[in-house]
């Protein structure tokens, strides 16, 4: 069984709104957007729609041969990706849960359950092997990099890496995994997301340039 990792977007924000799983991402999109309810995501829906728009579907994940603790370790890793990175999700939980809904008492008690817990080696191997060689959408990507142009993630989130690794030294093993990681990539032909970024900051060296020069001319 094939299952998709889905979002769905803002279409005027371009905000990443909602993370989801389906064998069949079309037909779930259509029950999104003609579905009535209280839960938040139909409530942004709902507004949407009252002002003529629809969500913008993305397909962000494919598992193959899925079964469902496969799906669930990906949807939980992109909901927590997303959270990270500021997008303000209508997810009800961190995922895996299959669309079904929890009262607020359950999602508290699973999310003081899950504090300190820490993912198997089995888990991560999985994960690793899935994602080995898989790249995000450049389209995914750009959308991204427009959504969190000049953002920084929230200064809990930071104050919580900091902590996590203070103190913490890399093996000799890491860090030569770490250098030979960073030639790989300084071999490999530039993407086009690379390609932007680089124009875009030449861009802004350029601009700056300019604006000292007449500063110091005038």
């Amino acid at each position: 069984m094939t299952v998709y990792i889905y979002t769905l977007s803002d279409p005027i924000s371009g905000l990443i709104r909602y993370v989801g799983k389906s064998i069949s991402p079309v037909f779930r999109f259509r029950s999104h957007c003609c579905r009535n309810g209280s839960t938040h995501r139909e409530r942004w829906i709902s507004v949407l729609r009252r002002n003529g728009h629809k969500p913008v579907l993305d397909i962000v994940d494919t598992i193959i041969d899925s079964n469902d603790e496969d799906w669930q370790e990906h949807q939980r890793f992109w909901i927590a990706y997303l959270r990270f990175i500021g997008c303000p999700l209508t997810n009800l939980d961190t995922g895996g849960m299959g669309g079904k809904k929890q009262s607020r008492e359950s999602i508290e008690k699973k999310r003081i359950k899950s504090l300190g817990r820490k993912v198997s080696e089995e888990t991560k191997q999985k994960l690793s092997r899935a994602h080995s060689g898989k790249t995000i959408a450049v389209e995914t990507r750009l959308k991204l990099s427009r959504i969190f142009k000049g953002k920084s993630p929230p200064p809990e989130h930071m104050e919580r890496l900091r902590m996590i690794h203070k103190g913490r030294k890399n093996s000799p093993e890491t860090i030569a995994k770490m250098r030979q990681s960073a030639l790989n990539v300084i071999r490999k032909p530039l993407s086009e997301l690379h390609k932007l970024r680089i124009a875009e900051g030449v861009r802004r060296a350029c601009s700056l340039r300019n604006k000292q020069t007449l500063k110091s001319n005038a």
